[in-house]
């Protein structure tokens, strides 16, 4: 009897349920993943929400700032108009751990290292002129949300940028001018800074500039109707205007989203209020490629963005010019999204909006606004 090949005659053929459950799982991945990214600003809020109210959570350790350990960079008194307070930007992520950065942490002192002195800092770097104290940041949550424990962990950040700026006056010549630079959460601190400790103070004529980096400034702020915010300070709008604060904050023109956050949302912070949601009110913007004098600047201007990580201490970045141009439109700063993949954010890496970007698209526009204005 001639033998029967079984697997040329048999067919396995998947019950009609099966494909239809096996559709369905497909389809739900597809939905699931679609939108993890729609919503992925929210869930990354979620995921970095701290879990242990402020007022019972651990405080970490004040800084004492006559140590040289409590400075990320501690410049020597010199007396060549260029002293330079940094307030670094959050790099403090994980709410799990805290509602405030220890100052001992290590990787948050890689990250501060690696990315914001070589991309943010630098611009603004001559001559050990540099004083960048670290301190206890107030974790990223804290600037997405106005609760309660959110500004009590500002609250206490803030409390180490003082102790830090007094140190800061003590070492220096006090006749000599002085920059203050703060971006993001920086920015913030350094927007209390100027109206709690410089405006209307002996201090005031001497701040050569304030540079506030993507930080909402009110308008309002500079206005005759609330003289004890900002006393005679102005806003920058020349390249060789001094005694001014300079402040922008930029996006790509399409994002939309980033631009209502941002205006919605951002905090800010009135002496005679404490802090509160900007909602919609209008802010600085000052265009870094022509020292504010004009809202729009094309790309040619540009001379020079970076992206400058793990760089060696002292170490030039590879300048490149050209990349965008940039234009002030309602408060905000808008660049060209079509940029090198270097220059951007990183599409899929959640809470890449609210993040310290690793890149400077205005690095030698800084640079050379800053020496235009030492010079003067």
């Amino acid at each position: 009897m001639p033998s029967i090949d079984v697997t040329k005659q048999t067919k396995i053929v998947m019950p009609k349920l099966q494909k239809w459950l096996l559709l369905g799982l497909v389809f739900l991945l597809l939905f699931l993943g679609t939108s993890a990214y729609f919503f992925r600003r929210n869930l990354y809020k979620e995921l970095i929400k701290p879990t242990i109210p402020f007022q019972i959570a651990n405080k970490p350790s004040v800084p004492n700032y006559a140590d040289e350990s409590a400075w990320l960079k501690r410049g020597t008194p010199i007396s060549t108009n260029t002293d330079v307070f940094f307030i670094n930007p959050t790099a403090y992520y994980n709410g799990k751990l805290g509602w405030n950065a220890n100052i001992a942490e290590d990787n948050l002192t890689t990250r501060l290292r690696q990315v914001v002195l070589p991309n943010h800092a630098a611009p603004f770097e001559t001559q050990n002129n540099m004083w960048l104290p670290k301190y206890r940041q107030a974790t990223l949550y804290a600037m997405l949300s106005q609760s309660e424990d959110s500004r009590d962990a500002l609250d206490l950040a803030y409390s180490d940028i003082e102790k830090a700026f007094d140190v800061f006056l003590a070492a220096r010549n006090p006749n000599a001018k002085f920059t203050i630079v703060g971006i993001n959460q920086g920015g913030l601190h350094a927007l209390r800074l100027l109206q709690s400790r410089v405006a209307n103070t002996p201090l005031e004529p001497n701040l050569l500039a304030a540079y506030i980096i993507d930080q909402a400034v009110p308008a309002s702020l500079f206005s005759t109707a609330l003289p004890a915010n900002m006393g005679k300070l102005q806003t920058c709008i020349s390249p060789k205007q001094v005694n001014c604060v300079f402040a922008f904050a930029d996006f790509d023109e399409n994002d939309a989203k980033a631009h209502e956050i941002f205006s919605l949302r951002s905090s800010v912070w009135q002496n005679n209020i404490g802090y509160l949601r900007l909602d919609g009110k209008a802010t600085l913007c000052a265009n870094p490629l022509n020292g504010g004098a004009s809202p729009t600047a094309r790309a040619i201007a540009n001379l020079g963005s970076v992206s400058a990580n793990n760089l060696e201490e002292g170490t030039r970045p590879a300048l490149l010019p050209g990349v965008t141009g940039a234009r002030c439109e309602n408060g905000l700063l808008l660049v060209d999204p079509s940029r090198p993949a270097n220059l951007r954010p990183r599409r899929f890496e959640l809470g890449t909006l609210h993040k310290t970007p690793e890149y400077n698209l205005f690095y030698q526009a800084l640079s050379n606004d800053f020496q235009t204005r030492s010079k003067q």
